[in-house]
C-alpha cells in the first residue's frame, strides 16, 4: 500500500468485544461466530441463537459496524445489517467507526489484507497461534488515502473476494464432474 497518514484504530472508531453467547435453540438473538464468516461474507446457515435477557443496546450488530476476529484465523467484514437481533460472539472485536474519514468496508477490507496480517505477525510473539487484545487492536495503525481512493481499494477488496469464491466453486464443480465420471 502507497504511504498514507496513519490514525490509531481507537481515534477512528470504538472497540469491544462481542457477548459470550448463552445457546438456547429458542432464543431470539442470532449470534455471530467466527465459523459464519468465509472470506470476508456472512454465513447464517448454522448461527446459534440466544436469549436476549443481559444484553446491552452496544451489543446489537448495526450496519457498518466491522467485525474482526483476532485470535487464530485472522478475518473481518463490514456488517450490512444482515437481520435485525444480531449479535457477535466475544470471538470477535466489534468495530463502530466514529469519524468519518475513515469508510467502514475500508476498514474492513485493510484488516482482511496480508499487509495487516505482516504487522501483527511482526508485534505479536506467539509463535503458534496469533491472539490480539484489546489494546493490541485498539493500537493499529490505520493508513488514511483520501475517501474516493478508500473506495476504490474497498471495491477491488470486494472482487478479489468474490472472484476467490467463484474459483473454489468452479473447483468442487470440477471435482464433482471428475468423480461422477470415475
Amino acid at each position: 500500500m502507497l504511504k498514507y497518514n496513519t490514525e490509531f484504530l481507537n481515534n477512528l472508531a470504538y472497540v469491544h468485544f462481542g457477548v459470550h453467547p448463552k445457546s438456547e435453540p429458542s432464543g431470539k438473538i442470532s449470534v455471530v461466530q467466527v465459523k459464519d464468516i468465509i472470506d470476508g461474507s456472512f454465513n447464517p446457515n448454522n448461527v446459534i441463537r440466544m436469549p436476549e435477557a443481559g444484553l446491552k443496546e452496544r451489543d446489537f450488530l448495526r450496519a457498518g459496524d466491522v467485525l474482526f476476529s483476532g485470535k487464530g484465523r485472522i478475518t473481518a467484514m463490514k456488517w450490512n445489517n444482515e437481520g435485525e437481533n444480531v449479535v457477535a460472539s466475544n470471538s470477535f472485536f466489534v468495530i463502530r467507526v466514529k469519524k468519518e474519514r475513515v469508510l467502514p468496508e475500508f476498514l474492513a477490507a485493510y484488516l482482511r489484507s496480508s499487509s495487516l496480517k505482516k504487522e501483527i505477525g511482526r508485534k505479536t510473539k506467539s509463535s503458534t497461534v496469533m491472539h490480539l487484545s484489546i489494546e493490541d487492536v485498539r493500537d493499529l495503525r490505520i493508513p488514511l488515502p483520501p475517501i474516493e481512493e478508500q473506495k476504490k481499494f474497498a471495491r477491488v477488496a470486494e472482487l478479489l473476494q468474490e472472484e476467490k469464491r467463484m474459483s473454489e466453486e468452479i473447483i468442487l464443480r470440477k471435482e464433482k464432474i471428475l468423480n461422477h465420471l470415475l
